[in-house]
């Protein structure tokens, strides 16, 4: 992991969260995009083998993404508890929400919940855990507040077998300038992202609570925010999750019920051309495991 210390880190991601929030919608279409249908799949299936009143609880819940796909199977005496480290991400999850009653907002960190043991049915993380500090402890965390037979979801997540493959990353490379040349309605089409303020305003909070002797550049305020994402430094790294780092940290016991990587073709979104389509496809087909993102849906023992 990149040498940033804890603190370092919650306030980074705090205070670059506070002013993207309003944004983050906007300047994040590769998520919504790329998840959504998954998200939907999962809680259709979801909404048919559950039984009784579910406690769902989203970590990093940020501006609803999750509660917007899971609202519609949500009934009377269900609670979804969106849970995130910015307080202004949640109001604006709460401003969006139909059903007020079913909603609770929750401000802590991922490994520090003020909720009971065996308190949840189902935990749903989506691109999240690379912003955290100790991944270690939020699983531990999850391992407390899951009730035995509860679920954990997480979903685009960076894959390390990507990270490390020297002919993954390069592929990704090529097609992303091959991207530039070719499909010319992509050229005008990325909104362009000045972080210049955001990046401002870490440095003045790191610098006022005496965390960095002097400001930092912009890429590495964004491996601080991103701290385990292989390109957030820009250029890759060996970075990222795969199933044995969950399997080594205390989750050995628990029932593996889907692993999926996906994405071949780096951050390119390979649904919208149809050469990207095919090139995504044939790589899966012979790398199925070396997607540059992970889907992971594990179950805590009864």
């Amino acid at each position: 992991m990149r040498q940033w210390s804890r603190e370092q880190i919650e306030v980074a991601n705090k205070v670059y969260h506070r002013h993207e929030a309003e944004l983050y919608d906007e300047r994040h279409p590769e998520i919504f995009a790329s998840e959504a249908k998954r998200w939907s799949d999962y809680f259709e299936d979801w909404d048919k083998s559950r039984q009784g009143q579910t406690v769902i609880l989203d970590i990093g819940a940020g501006t609803g993404f999750i509660y917007s796909l899971a609202e519609s199977h949500l009934k009377p005496g269900d609670r979804f508890i969106a849970s995130d480290l910015s307080p202004e991400m949640l109001e604006i999850c709460r401003k969006r929400v139909k059903k007020q009653e079913l909603l609770e907002l929750l401000v802590a960190p991922a490994d520090k919940l003020p909720l009971p043991d065996s308190s949840v049915d189902l935990v749903t993380v989506n691109s999240v855990l690379h912003h955290l500090p100790d991944p270690p402890a939020f699983l531990k965390e999850v391992i407390r507040v899951l009730k035995p037979g509860g679920r954990i979801v997480i979903m685009h997540e960076p894959n390390m077998s990507f990270a490390g493959s020297w002919i993954m990353r390069n592929i990704a490379r090529l097609t992303s300038r091959l991207a530039m040349m070719i499909d010319k309605t992509d050229r005008g089409s990325a909104i362009k992202r000045d972080y210049s303020h955001i990046y401002q305003a870490v440095n003045d909070e790191l610098l006022e609570r005496q965390l960095i002797p002097s400001p930092l550049e912009p890429r590495q305020i964004q491996s601080m925010v991103d701290i385990h994402s292989p390109t957030a430094g820009g250029s890759y790294e060996e970075l990222g999750f795969s199933l044995d780092y969950f399997l080594e940290h205390d989750l050995r016991d628990w029932k593996i019920i889907k692993f999926e990587t996906y994405n071949f073709l780096g951050k390119l979104d390979p649904t919208t051309k149809s050469w990207r389509r095919v090139l995504n496809g044939m790589l899966k087909a012979l790398m199925p495991n070396k997607g540059s993102s992970f889907s992971l849906v594990m179950q805590k023992p009864l």
